[in-house]
């Protein structure tokens, strides 16, 4: 086996521990969260308010009637929500799912993060030392 080869399967193997560290933490909370609205039925107090502030809003990030008469930047400060609403334009999900993915791309980058330390600083880079 060249050295190519090698570093050749030494990537594929750290993009194959990427894809399993992000996809455990992206679907276990995406499932957790499609369950506790389509399920157990979810109140409305924050997830419900998140939801419907993050998906198909202005920049303004106006909060619905129910909840306060006041925008959202008048109670907090969050400008990352703003792409983030930007982006709901574009992608072909409902309120629910596309909340459930934005859950689970945040408990997905930590994982991410986490193991980019690994492979970076400890120089895990081959086999089951990534998995």
């Amino acid at each position: 086996m060249t050295n190519t080869d090698k570093v050749a399967k030494d990537r594929i193997v750290m993009g194959l521990g990427l894809v399993i560290v992000a996809a455990i933490p992206l679907v276990t909370n995406m499932i957790l969260v499609l369950r506790h609205f389509y399920v157990l039925g979810a109140f409305w107090s924050d997830s419900g308010a998140i939801a419907s502030l993050l998906w198909h809003n202005s920049w303004r990030l106006e909060l619905l009637s129910v909840n306060s008469p006041l925008p959202f930047w008048q109670i907090h400060i969050s400008p990352v929500f703003v792409p983030i609403t930007l982006i709901s334009w574009l992608l072909p999900f409902s309120e629910i799912q596309y909340f459930a993915l934005f859950c689970g791309v945040s408990f997905a980058l930590p994982a991410v993060a986490l193991y980019w330390l690994l492979v970076t600083s400890y120089r895990m880079r081959q086999g089951i030392a990534l998995l």
